[in-house]
C-alpha cells in the first residue's frame, strides 16, 4: 500500500489518481497535502488555545496574590537573653505595604526540619504589643516571639498567615512567595 502511494507520487506528481490493490482510490498528492495541512492547522489552533488558557490562568493566580506579596514580616535575631525563665525569643514586626487592610494576622517562627526544609514549627507563643490583629494600609504590628524550650537556633525563620481584604487566607515563610491556604 505504501509502495503504491510512493509510485503514484513519483509517476504523476499528483496529476494522475492512483488506485491501490482492491480498487481503493488514494487520491492525488495535492489532496494529501491539503488533508495534512488541514490537520496541522487544527492542531496549531488547539495548541494556541491551550497555551492562552494556561497563560490567563497563571495571570489570574498572580493577580490574586498581589496584596499578599506586599505584606512582609521582619524578624530580629534570636537572642540568648531570657524573656522568661528557660525561654528565649526574638522581635517580629509585620508590615502591610498594600493599599487594603489585612485581618487575622498570625506570625511565628520555624526551624529547619531534618530534610533541610522549613517545616517544623517552633514551640512558642507570639505576643503582640497591640490587641487588634487587623492591619490597615501602611500599618505595622510589632511583637515578640517567645520560645518555650530554650535551644540554640542558627537563624530566625519566620512564618506569617493572614486574611487579605477579599477574605483569602495566605501564608508566607521567610518572606518567600505567598501561598494560598485552603
Amino acid at each position: 500500500m505504501v509502495a503504491a502511494l510512493a509510485l503514484c507520487g513519483l509517476a504523476g506528481f499528483g496529476a494522475a489518481r492512483c488506485r491501490g490493490s482492491g480498487g481503493v482510490d488514494f487520491g492525488s498528492v495535492p489532496d494529501w497535502i491539503a488533508a495534512i495541512g488541514t490537520v496541522l492547522s487544527f492542531l496549531a489552533v488547539g495548541v494556541g488555545l491551550l497555551y492562552e488558557m494556561h497563560k490567563r490562568r497563571a495571570d489570574a493566580v498572580s493577580e490574586e496574590a498581589n496584596q499578599a506579596r506586599l505584606v512582609t514580616v521582619i524578624s530580629g535575631t534570636l537572642t540568648e537573653q531570657e524573656f522568661a525563665k528557660d525561654s528565649a525569643g526574638c522581635s517580629i514586626t509585620v508590615k502591610n505595604y498594600s493599599a487594603a487592610p489585612i485581618f487575622e494576622v498570625r506570625a511565628g517562627m520555624i526551624e529547619p526540619g531534618a530534610d533541610g526544609r522549613h517545616t517544623v514549627q517552633m514551640p512558642g507563643q507570639m505576643k503582640f504589643r497591640q490587641q487588634s490583629h487587623t492591619l490597615g494600609p501602611g500599618a505595622e504590628l510589632a511583637g515578640s516571639f517567645l520560645i518555650v524550650a530554650r535551644q540554640t537556633y542558627p537563624e530566625a525563620i519566620t512564618w506569617l498567615e493572614f486574611l487579605d481584604a477579599i477574605g483569602r487566607r495566605w501564608r508566607r515563610v521567610n518572606n518567600g512567595p505567598p501561598t494560598k491556604v485552603v
